[in-house]
C-alpha cells in the first residue's frame, strides 16, 4: 500500500501527519458516543497513528462508510430532457440492504469527503445536502452511466493538523479515491489541497473562502463552489460608486484569510480612483486602530475579520460614536445570526451596548448567493425552492436530527454535481487511444488522468441551486448577494427606526391593565412612551394615515427617573403641566396636535404599545461580476436621512471664477458721450483755424490753442481705450491697449496742460516783472517749452517700455455668495497691466506731472488779478489750470479707493476726465466764439482805447518842450538838495537814511529784484505805467505773431 506514495511529497508534510496524530486524538469529536455507525452517520474516529495495513489483514471501514442508493430512475435518451424531470420524493434513509440488483452491478467510484462538526463552526448540515446530491446524480442514467458515485467522509474540526491526518488516513485505506469533496474551512482546506496535489487528487471545496487558495502555484489542483472573500470586492466597489463614495477605510484581522482579500480590495480601489484614507490591521485589541480611523474622518469602513473580532471592533466603534447614521460598515456576510449578542468576556461592552452599536450601524454585508432566486429547474431537474424543501425533509430523518441547518449547504450540493459532470465528461475522453483507460483505473500515480479531471472541471458550467456555476482560475464565478441588517416588526405593528408601535383600539383598558396587555401581546412590549419629537411626529402621521375611524385619545406612558421627579420622556409643547407629576396617567390627544393631557388612571381608553424591533440580515441586492450588473431586490434603509457622505460635511462650496470687467452696455454708453465730446473739440479746432486772424482769436495765441484741443482729443481717446477689457477684446489686444492707454493719457495731458501752463507763465512774466527794458515772449518760445515737457514724458515712457515692459495679470477680489445657486461662491477677478518696477515708473510720471501742476497752480494764483488786453484769455487760462489741478487730485485719490471695482473706476475716471477736459475747452473757446459772433470787426473798447492813445500822443508832442525844461530844472534842484544833505550829515553818516522814503535807489532796487511797490495793485486795461527815466509800456503786435513786451 505504500507504493502509491508520491516521492514528490515534501518531508514536512509527512512530519505534519505524524505530529498531528497525537493532537487529533484529543481534539476530534464525533456526533455521538455510540461506537456503532450507520452508513448515513459515519464520521471519522481517532484510531491513533496511521499505519499501512498488510495485504493479509482484512480492511475494516470503521472510520468511513459509503453512501448507498436504493432508488433508480429509468434511463432517458436525452440528458437535457432529463434535467427537467421531476426527482422522486425522499421517503427516508437508504441502506445497502435495500439496493437493487442493477445498482449492485454498477462500478463504485469514491470521493474523499470532509465536513466540519465543531472547532468553532458547525457545518454538519452540509453533509445531508451532499448525500442528497449523490443520490440525485446516481439516479441520472445520463450521468456516469455504469458507475455508482459514493463518498467516504471525515470530520476535520476546522483544524489544519486534523485535516491532514484524516486525509492521509483515507489515502492509506481502501478503496481508491478519485477526487476530494471539501473541506469546509479555509485552514483545513489549505492543508489538504496543498498536499493532495502530490497524490494527483483534485480538490473541490464548498466552503473555503480564503483568497490564499487562489494561488495556482501553491494549490494547482484546487477548485471551489464558494466564492472567495476577494470576489466580494467588485460588489463593494460597485456599491461605493452607486452612492458616490470616494473615500474609504479598511480594518481587518491579521490573518491570511482577510489580509489577502483586503490587499486585493486596495488594488481595485486604486484602479477605481477611490481614495484609501487608511488601512488598519489588528490581532487582538482594535482600540488604537479604531481611534486612528476616527482621526482620519473615516465614514465608509470595510471590515474583514471573524465574528469574535467583529464584536470587539463594533464595541470600540460604539464608544467613539462611529456606529450611528453618519457611518457605513461593510463586513462579511457569513456570520451567525445575532452574532453580536453573545456574552463575550473579551469586549468592554454589555449586550445592550452591543445591540445599540450594531443595530445603530445597520451594516451592509457581502457573501455568495446561497440559494438561487431563479424559478427555473437546475441541472438536477429541480428548482432551488424544491431543493430547499427536499433538504428540510431530509433533515428530519432520525440520523440527521443532530445536524444543524447550514446556509452553505447549496454549495456542497453544487460541488458534488460539478465533480460528477467533470467525471462524466472524462468517461468518453478516457476511451480514446491516448488514454485507453477507465475511471476505475485511476491511481494516485496517474498525473495524466488528474490533469484531465482538472481541465474538464475548468470547462464545467451549469445552473446549480446556488446560481450559475462556473470557474475562473479555480474560483467560483457567481453572484454576490448584498445584505443589510434591517429591523422588522410583527404584523400589525408600525416600524419607526428600531422601534415598533401598535395601536390597540379594542379592548379599551385603564392605564395599569394596558401595560399588561402590551406585555402579553409581545415579549418585551410595554405601554408606549415618547423618546423624541421624531417619534411624536411619526405617531401623528400614522394615526392620520393608517388608523381608520380612530379615536382621538390614546393612553401612553410617562417615564420618570428613579428618585427624581424629573420626567425623561419627550413632552410636546403646550402639554398639560401636571403630566410630569409622579403617578400621573396621560394620554396623547391627536386631534389637539398630539399634546399630552392627564387623565384618570381608572378611565378606560385605547392605548399604544411599543417594543424593540427585531434585526436580521436581509438581501437588498444581487451583483453579477460577469456583467458588472447590480440588481436591487429591496430598498436600503438608512439610519439617517439618506446615504451618508464619505466625509464630515464641510459645506463644500463650488467656486466659480467670474471676470469682473466693464459691461459692454456701460462701455458703449460712456464711449458715445466721449465721441460727442471729441466732435465738439474738433468744432472748436475748426473755429480756431477759421478765425485765427480775428482780433479776439489772434490775441490769445491760436497756435497754442490748437495744442490744447489736440491734447484734449487724446485725453478723450484715453476714455475710449481704458474701457476696453477682455469682455470685449482678446487678452493679446488687451496687453497692447496697456501701452496705448499710457501714451494717450500722458501725451494728451502734456499737450493740453503744457500749453495752458506756458500761456500762464507768459502772463505772469508780463504782469509781475516791471522793468524799463522791453521783453518779448513769442509763441515760438512757448512751443519750445511745451516740446521740452513732452520730451521728458516721451523719454520716461520709452525707457519704461524698453527696460520693464508691462504684462497682463489677474487679481482675485472679494468672494460673493451666488444668490441663485446654494453652496456656490462667485470669485470675481480683474485683469490689469503691471510690471516689476511699476511703482518707480509711476512715481517718475506722477512726480514730474505733480511738480508741473504745483508750479502751474502757483502761476495761476499769482496772476489771478491780472487783466491785460494783449493777453485777452489770461484769466480764463488761470481758471482752467485751477480746474485741472483740483480734479486731478480728486481723481487720483478716489481712484485708489475704488480700484477693485472696474466698472465704478471706469465710470468715475471717465466722468472726471470728460468734465475736466470739457470745462477747459468751454472756458477757453466759448468766450471767443461769443466775441466773434457779437463783434465780428473787433472789440469796440479796443477802438476807443486806440483813439485815446492818439489824442494823448498829440498832446504829448505839444508839451514835450516844456516838460524837458522842467525836467532839467528839477534835476538841478535835486543835486543842490543832495549836497546840502551830505553837508548836514557830516563825515560819520554815509548812504541814505533807512527812512529816506521811496527814493530812486530803493525804486531801482525793486526793479532789479523783479517787483515794485505797485505790484499789489490791480492792473487794468486803461492804466498807464510810467517811471522816471523810462518810456511807457508798449504792446507790439506783428502780423501772425502774438508777443508780449515790457
Amino acid at each position: 500500500m505504500w507504493t502509491f506514495v508520491s516521492p514528490a511529497v515534501p518531508l514536512c508534510v509527512l512530519l505534519a501527519v505524524l505530529t498531528s496524530s497525537a493532537s487529533a486524538a484529543t481534539s476530534e469529536m464525533t456526533p455521538s458516543d455510540s461506537t456503532t455507525q450507520t452508513p448515513a452517520t459515519a464520521t471519522g474516529t481517532d484510531q491513533g497513528p496511521v499505519s499501512p495495513p498488510s495485504a493479509s489483514d482484512p480492511v475494516t471501514m470503521t472510520d468511513e462508510s459509503p453512501v448507498t442508493i436504493t432508488q433508480h430512475v429509468p434511463t432517458l435518451s436525452d440528458p437535457l430532457a432529463y434535467a427537467s424531470a421531476t426527482v422522486p420524493q425522499e421517503d427516508g434513509p437508504t441502506t445497502d440492504t435495500t439496493r437493487s440488483e442493477e445498482q449492485k452491478a454498477l462500478i463504485p467510484i469514491y470521493l474523499s469527503a470532509y465536513f466540519t462538526f465543531g472547532g468553532g463552526w458547525d457545518g454538519s448540515g452540509i453533509l445531508p445536502a451532499c448525500q442528497m446530491a449523490l443520490e440525485h446524480i446516481n439516479q441520472r442514467p445520463d450521468i456516469l452511466a455504469g458507475y455508482d458515485l459514493r463518498m467516504i467522509w471525515n470530520d476535520t474540526q476546522c483544524e489544519a493538523g486534523l485535516g491532514t491526518r484524516v486525509f492521509f488516513d483515507q489515502l492509506y485505506r481502501e478503496p481508491q479515491k478519485i477526487m476530494i469533496l471539501g473541506p469546509a474551512c479555509s485552514t483545513a482546506t489549505q492543508a489538504v489541497a496543498e498536499t493532495a496535489y502530490y497524490w494527483n487528487l483534485v480538490t473541490m471545496s464548498y466552503g473555503a473562502a480564503s483568497s490564499a487558495l487562489s494561488n495556482r502555484k501553491k494549490f494547482p489542483f484546487f477548485y471551489r463552489t464558494y466564492m472567495p472573500d476577494a470576489m466580494y470586492n467588485p460588489a463593494r466597489i460597485r456599491l461605493m460608486r452607486e452612492y458616490g463614495w470616494r473615500r474609504v477605510a479598511t480594518i481587518h484581522e491579521n490573518h491570511e484569510l482577510f489580509s489577502l482579500a483586503i490587499d486585493d480590495l486596495v488594488t481595485l480601489l486604486k484602479e477605481a480612483n477611490i481614495t484609501i484614507i487608511s488601512s488598519e490591521s489588528f490581532s487582538e485589541d482594535p482600540k488604537n486602530q479604531i481611534e486612528n480611523l476616527k482621526s482620519q474622518d473615516a465614514k465608509i469602513i470595510v471590515g474583514n475579520m471573524y465574528e469574535d473580532k467583529a464584536r470587539r471592533v463594533f464595541c470600540e466603534a460604539y464608544k467613539l460614536g462611529m456606529t450611528g447614521p453618519d457611518y457605513v460598515w461593510m463586513i462579511i456576510g457569513w456570520y451567525r445570526e445575532n452574532w453580536w449578542m453573545d456574552e463575550d468576556p473579551n469586549i468592554r461592552c454589555t449586550v445592550q451596548e452591543m445591540n445599540l452599536a450594531v443595530e445603530g450601524a445597520q451594516y451592509l454585508s457581502t457573501e455568495s448567493l446561497q440559494l438561487s432566486t431563479s424559478t427555473e429547474p437546475t441541472i438536477a431537474g429541480i428548482t432551488p425552492t424544491e431543493y430547499e424543501r427536499l433538504l428540510r425533509d431530509r433533515m428530519t430523518w432520525p440520523e440527521n436530527v443532530r445536524y444543524t441547518w447550514n446556509s452553505l449547504a447549496p454549495y456542497g450540493y453544487d460541488a458534488a454535481w460539478a465533480i460528477a459532470l467533470a467525471l462524466n465528461k472524462s468517461v468518453e475522453v478516457l476511451k480514446s487511444e491516448r488514454y485507453g483507460r477507465r475511471l476505475e483505473d485511476f491511481t494516485y500515480d496517474d498525473r495524466e488522468m488528474a490533469e484531465l479531471f482538472f481541465t474538464l472541471l475548468n470547462e464545467t458550467e451549469f445552473d446549480g441551486v446556488s446560481g450559475p456555476v462556473g470557474f475562473k482560475g479555480g474560483d467560483r464565478v457567481g453572484i454576490t448577494q448584498i445584505e443589510q441588517l434591517q429591523a422588522s416588526c410583527p404584523e400589525g405593528w408600525f416600524l419607526h427606526h428600531s422601534t415598533c408601535f401598535l395601536f390597540v383600539s379594542q379592548p379599551v383598558l385603564p392605564s395599569s391593565e394596558a401595560g399588561d396587555h402590551c406585555a402579553a401581546s409581545r415579549t418585551g412590549a410595554t405601554l408606549a412612551h415618547l423618546d423624541s419629537e421624531l417619534e411624536h411626529d411619526f405617531l401623528i402621521d400614522t394615526w392620520t394615515s393608517e388608523i381608520q375611524a380612530a379615536p382621538d385619545r390614546w393612553l401612553v406612558l410617562m417615564l420618570l427617573m428613579q428618585g427624581d421627579a424629573m420626567n425623561t420622556s419627550w413632552i410636546p409643547t403646550g402639554s398639560s403641566p401636571d403630566v410630569t407629576e409622579d403617578g400621573a396617567c396621560v394620554y396623547i390627544d391627536f386631534k389637539n396636535g398630539g399634546k399630552l393631557q392627564r387623565t384618570d388612571c381608572d378611565a378606560p381608553l385605547p392605548f399604544i404599545c411599543r417594543v424593540h424591533a427585531e434585526f436580521a440580515e436581509r438581501q437588498v441586492a444581487l451583483y453579477s461580476a460577469l456583467d458588472n450588473e447590480l440588481v436591487w431586490r429591496r430598498e436600503i434603509i438608512w439610519p439617517g436621512d439618506g446615504p451618508p457622505p464619505d466625509r464630515t460635511p464641510q459645506y463644500v462650496m463650488e467656486i466659480v471664477r467670474q471676470y469682473q470687467g466693464v459691461s459692454p452696455v456701460l462701455y458703449f454708453c460712456v464711449s458715445g458721450v466721449t465721441v460727442v465730446c471729441i466732435i465738439v473739440s474738433l468744432c472748436f479746432l475748426a473755429f480756431n483755424v477759421r478765425y485765427r486772424q480775428q482780433k479776439h482769436v489772434k490775441m490769445s495765441s491760436p497756435n497754442l490753442n490748437n495744442l490744447i484741443i489736440l491734447g484734449a482729443v487724446l485725453v478723450y481717446l484715453f476714455v475710449i481705450v481704458s474701457g476696453l477689457d477682455t469682455n470685449i477684446i482678446s487678452q493679446e489686444i488687451f496687453e497692447i491697449m496697456c501701452y496705448v492707454k499710457t501714451w494717450t493719457l500722458s501725451v494728451g495731458f502734456v499737450l493740453a496742460f503744457g500749453a495752458m501752463f506756458s500761456k500762464t507763465w507768459r502772463v505772469h512774466r508780463v504782469a509781475a516783472f516791471k522793468t524799463p527794458k522791453r521783453r518779448i515772449v513769442t509763441d515760438k518760445q512757448l512751443f519750445i517749452m511745451v516740446f521740452v515737457l513732452l520730451l521728458v514724458d516721451v523719454i520716461i515712457l520709452i525707457l519704461w517700455q524698453v527696460i520693464d515692459p508691462v504684462r497682463l495679470q489677474s487679481v482675485d477680489l472679494y468672494q460673493q455668495d451666488d444668490p441663485e445657486i446654494p453652496n456656490r461662491i462667485i470669485q470675481p477677478f480683474i485683469r490689469y497691466c503691471t510690471c516689476d518696477t511699476l511703482t518707480y515708473w509711476l512715481g517718475a510720471l506722477y512726480g514730474y506731472k505733480g511738480l508741473l501742476l504745483i508750479f502751474g497752480t502757483f502761476l495761476a494764483w499769482e496772476t489771478r488779478k491780472v487783466s491785460i488786453p494783449g493777453l485777452n484769455d489770461s484769466k480764463l487760462i488761470g481758471v482752467s489750470v485751477y480746474n485741472v489741478v483740483i480734479l486731478c487730485l480728486i481723481g487720483v485719490a478716489v481712484s485708489v479707493v475704488i480700484s477693485s471695482n472696474p466698472e465704478a473706476l471706469f465710470v468715475f475716471v471717465s466722468c472726471i476726465i470728460l468734465f475736466c477736459t470739457s470745462i477747459t475747452l468751454i472756458v477757453v473757446f466759448v468766450p471767443k466764439i461769443i466775441a466773434v459772433v457779437k463783434y465780428p470787426d473787433g472789440d469796440p473798447t479796443q477802438t476807443a482805447a486806440k483813439t485815446r492813445t492818439n489824442l494823448s500822443e498829440t498832446s504829448n508832442s505839444v508839451t514835450t518842450t516844456s516838460l524837458t525844461t522842467e525836467n532839467l530844472q528839477l534835476k538841478s534842484r535835486i543835486r543842490e538838495l543832495e549836497n546840502q544833505i551830505k553837508a548836514a550829515q557830516g563825515p560819520h553818516q554815509r548812504g541814505p537814511h533807512p527812512e529816506a522814503g521811496d527814493g530812486c535807489g530803493f525804486w531801482s532796487c525793486g526793479l532789479v529784484c523783479g517787483f515794485s511797490p505797485s505790484r499789489g495793485k490791480d492792473y487794468s486795461a486803461d492804466e498807464t505805467i510810467t517811471e522816471t527815466h523810462s518810456q511807457p509800456v508798449a504792446i507790439d503786435e506783428p502780423s501772425g505773431v502774438s508777443t508780449a513786451a515790457v
